[in-house]
């Protein structure tokens, strides 16, 4: 029996579910996330008849951790021995990040933590689907097999494990100067300048479109535009934790705060309209609050430039 000392993430989604198991990994190695979300460059995209904000990474990721002096492993297992793999890490301290995919399509993911003297795996797994919700939970090798029972003779079920390792002799990587950070995290905006008025640009296409939706009285895809919402909403408030984290009572932190409650007001507005099941009829209206998103943007990253023209003057 061992458990290893990691605790849940919860603070916010960060790109997909995967970096609420992989950062507490990260953590219990010491390694400081705030690299990772500083390192990613969140752009407005529309594709699909969706908007949606994708994260463009200045430096990638396994550059990152080598810079901190850890090394990332990704290894696959076979399902009838995956669960004694994991107890052998955790034994030797090393958390597991477990994935499986059924014909190679995703299925499910937790992390490995620790176990007890019946086998059973202490994990960190999301708890609600629908929310930002990660605990421990004990999963056992016959809850497991139940779920695959009927699976494993007609599917492809693929399972990858993820580990990660200090270098022998590692330096802990301790990028405390707040004054360089936060010159790193306005250059990598400064030079994606291109992509995201670009991403700007398509959000006017996407709030133009949405209008004719409306007005044409075509159903629209509510659960997909609610969850398309709930990132980009994320993805604001990775931009305030950092800016928190590299400039206190900054104006551009409040910037950005107004434009997540902005998106978080179209959001509730769409959930209402989707529980009474009426369909939306204000098109103006919405047309308005995401035009005063796409100004509010365009000054936040406006002022991040002149800001960034100041710390490096």
């Amino acid at each position: 029996m061992k458990y290893l000392t990691v605790e849940p993430y919860n603070d916010l989604l960060f790109k997909n579910c995967y970096y609420n198991l992989f950062f507490p990994m990260l953590k219990y190695h010491s390694i400081d996330i705030f690299e990772f979300l500083s390192n990613s460059i969140p752009i407005y995209t529309y594709r699909s008849n969706m908007i949606r904000c994708e994260h463009i990474d200045i430096i990638d990721e396994d550059t990152l951790l080598q810079i901190q002096g850890i090394h990332r492993v990704e290894v696959s297992m076979e399902f009838d021995t995956f669960f004694d793999e994991i107890i052998k890490e955790i034994s030797e301290n090393n958390p597991v990040l477990i994935t499986l995919y059924l014909d190679e399509v995703f299925d499910m993911c937790f992390l490995a933590i620790g176990y007890d003297e019946y086998g059973s795996l202490m994990t960190i797994c999301r708890q609600h689907p629908e929310t930002l919700s990660y605990a421990k939970r004990i999963v056992s090798k016959k809850e497991i097999a139940d779920r695959y029972e009927h699976k494993i003779t007609d599917h492809r079920i693929d399972i990858t494990a993820v580990m990660v390792f200090p270098k022998i002799g590692r330096i802990k990587y301790c990028h405390n100067d707040s004054e360089s950070r936060l010159k790193n995290f306005l250059m990598n905006h400064a030079l994606n300048e291109h992509k995201i008025y670009s991403g700007l640009e398509a959000l006017v296409v996407f709030a133009d479109d949405f209008t004719k939706l409306i007005i044409a009285k075509n159903d629209v895809n509510y659960n997909d535009l609610i969850n398309a919402i709930n990132d980009v909403i994320c993805s604001c408030r990775v931009t305030t934790i950092v800016l928190n984290e590299y400039c206190e009572k900054d104006e551009l932190i409040n910037k950005k705060k107004n434009v997540e409650k902005k998106w978080s007001f179209l959001r509730n507005k769409l959930i209402k309209s989707q529980l009474s099941q009426q369909k939306i009829k204000d098109a103006s209206f919405f047309f308005s609050v995401l035009m005063e998103i796409f100004y509010e943007e365009c000054i936040f990253f406006r002022e991040l430039l002149f800001k960034y023209n100041e710390e490096v003057s």
